[in-house]
C-alpha cells in the first residue's frame, strides 16, 4: 500500500516562528502553511513545500489517468 508522508524541518519553523504541521491537515491547510514559509532571507531561498507530483498522481485513486491510450498511439 502506498502512503504519503509529510517531512518537515523543525529548525525552519522555529526560525520563522511558525507552528509545526499537525496530523490530519487538509491539502488546503498544508498549502496555507507553506505560503508562510516561502521567502528569501540572508540570500537563502526557502520553499514551503515541494513534492514529486508524479507520485501524487499515481497513488491518488481519484486522479485522472496519465495517458489516454487511444490518443497517444497505444492500443
Amino acid at each position: 500500500m502506498d502512503t504519503l508522508v509529510l517531512y518537515y524541518n523543525k529548525d525552519i519553523f522555529d526560525k520563522f516562528g511558525i507552528s509545526y504541521p499537525r496530523n490530519g491537515m487538509t491539502w488546503d491547510e498544508v498549502y496555507d502553511l507553506a505560503k508562510k514559509l516561502n521567502r528569501t532571507e540572508d540570500g537563502i531561498s526557502y520553499r514551503g513545500f515541494g513534492m514529486a507530483a508524479g507520485a501524487m498522481f499515481t497513488v491518488n485513486p481519484l486522479s485522472l489517468q496519465p495517458v489516454e491510450p487511444n490518443r497517444s498511439g497505444f492500443r
